[in-house]
């Protein structure tokens, strides 16, 4: 029975976010869709909650070190908030440049009428192939990594940290995974799913459930990747950048997942503050020469 639940726990997860995006499209009217993104994480976060009871990966990752209230106000009040700010200047920002192209229906998937579903996939592919190389520099580039390293500072990975950034990156985190949605020219309705799907996996990629994806591993980006993108250990960190998808993982090289082993020790080799306040000037402090 364990093991039926695990490999079953991240198909119903997903099922349920896509039939939230369903029946949100189906009996919200346009003015209310904006709820379903929030109704979809309402439905599904009270089974990944309920697996850290039932169905826990690690013991020691039930254990809060003070961060929880720090995590809580990161997750839902500073990531929502830089995103949808991210959200509203991409269209103030690139005005001329990008909006007047799609109102003149140069560059806009609607042109070309696509069906939902082709439409939803090209729009995922496109925000992740963004995502995944702006997350990258986030690793790769010291100043950018200071902002980072707030994310990773974390000694656990578990539901509520999964929101755990910086302002300043989730403003640009978020403006990038936008930005190429906004030159496609999506539809409302495709938006509204693809921040429903990223928001719930983002959740699921943190989640301390000992849970099987099997096949899944290689499309989606799922917790047993992003344990090892939260190891100590550099070169098992800086792997699997993907938000929703793994494909351009596979597709770059930093895929990870390593068999008949587990990610030991999680966070980096710094003194990284939980309180959310000291988060915030964190990466502007001085740096000790040589650092």
């Amino acid at each position: 029975m364990r093991t039926f639940i695990q490999y079953a726990f991240y198909p119903i997860i997903l099922g349920l976010v896509f039939l939230g995006c369903y029946l949100g499209l189906r009996w919200f009217s346009k003015a209310e869709l904006i709820y379903v993104p929030g109704l979809c994480l309402l439905f599904t976060l009270p089974l990944m909650i309920t697996g850290e009871f039932l169905l826990m990966y690690r013991k020691d990752w039930d254990e809060a070190k003070g961060e929880f209230w720090s995590d809580f106000f990161s997750s839902l009040v500073v990531l929502p908030t830089a995103s949808k700010l991210a959200e509203f200047l991409i269209p103030v920002l690139f005005f001329y440049p990008v909006i007047w192209l799609v109102n003149h229906d140069w560059i806009s998937l609607t042109k070309y009428e696509f069906s939902f579903g082709v439409e939803l996939l090209l729009a995922i592919l496109a925000s992740e192939f963004f995502y995944y190389w702006t997350h990258r520099a986030f690793h790769k580039l010291k100043f950018l990594w200071r902002f980072h390293s707030i994310h990773h500072g974390a000694e656990r990975v578990y539901w509520m940290n999964s929101g755990r950034f910086h302002f300043i990156e989730a403003f640009i985190s978020g403006f990038f995974y936008f930005f190429p949605l906004v030159i496609l020219g999506v539809s409302e309705d495709v938006l509204i799913c693809v921040v429903s799907i990223s928001g719930v996996t983002g959740f699921v990629e943190h989640i301390n459930v000992d849970f099987k994806a099997g096949f899944l591993n290689y499309v989606f980006n799922t917790a047993q990747h992003h344990r090892w993108h939260h190891s100590i250990i550099e070169k098992e960190s800086n792997r699997n950048y993907g938000k929703t998808l793994i494909l351009w993982d596979l597709l770059f090289g930093t895929f990870y997942l390593p068999r008949n082993k587990e990610v030991e020790e999680v966070g980096v080799d710094e003194n990284v503050p939980h309180n959310v306040v000291r988060q915030f000037v964190y990466p502007f402090r001085k740096m000790p020469k040589g650092e």
